[in-house]
């Protein structure tokens, strides 16, 4: 999709990201899990080129690569534009939409919180949402609406006999969110699992 918008570009990504792509695109996943989900909407995959420095630069801007490690997947990354002031996320930061902890472990719950935290301490003016409703703005506080969610969900977690409580209950609750990318909400009827990538793979092939 990037190439046909911009046949001319390089497709850049650390080896984080690149990792985290051959686990997404072996067989088993991307038939049992991704090609279910979006039937004939997955086009071919074309892997980036790894980025030889987190620092380089793009039409007089520097831009800075900022690993975060597992947030609600591995290898997630944000881009830190310093003369704009501007944070493209990855996976990390959610703009009115579920958070999906579905991946993470209380650890792991905590290295996203840290990570956000990172962000927030670059003082951004603008945080452009790896999952967003688009008609929306791109405000940082959307960073601490992040943070105070996953950490609902550890409350909740800790406290909870049923699981269905991590995607449903207080902060967290359905009136609060609107129905958009509602799927970590039914997942979360499962408890959140160790981000472990055989495992991934060997469930998610799985029918149901």
């Amino acid at each position: 999709m990037l190439r046909a918008a911009f046949p001319d570009a390089r497709i850049l990504a650390t080896e984080g990201t690149i990792a985290e792509l051959r686990i997404q695109t072996e067989p088993a996943y991307l038939t049992g899990f991704w090609k279910k989900l979006f039937p004939g909407q997955i086009p071919p995959v074309e892997f980036p080129e790894a980025l030889d420095s987190v620092h380089f630069e793009l039409e007089g801007n520097e831009l800075s690569v900022i690993e975060a490690g597992h947030t609600d997947t591995e290898g997630t990354t944000s881009l830190w534009v310093p003369n704009l002031r501007l944070i493209v996320r990855g996976d990390v930061v959610y703009n009115a939409t579920y958070p999906y902890p579905v991946e993470t472990t209380p650890e792991a719950r905590q290295n996203w919180i840290a990570a956000l935290t990172r962000l927030k301490a670059l003082n951004p003016r603008f945080v452009v949402s790896g999952h967003k409703q688009p008609q929306l703005g791109d405000s940082p506080d959307d960073i601490d609406a992040t943070i105070q969610y996953l950490r609902d969900v550890d409350e909740i977690a800790e406290t909870s006999t049923d699981a269905l409580d991590v995607g449903l209950h207080r902060g967290i609750h359905l009136s609060e969110r609107p129905e958009v990318n509602s799927g970590p909400v039914s997942h979360s009827r499962h408890r959140p699992a160790p981000p472990d990538p055989s495992d991934r793979v060997r469930t998610s092939a799985q029918p149901g």
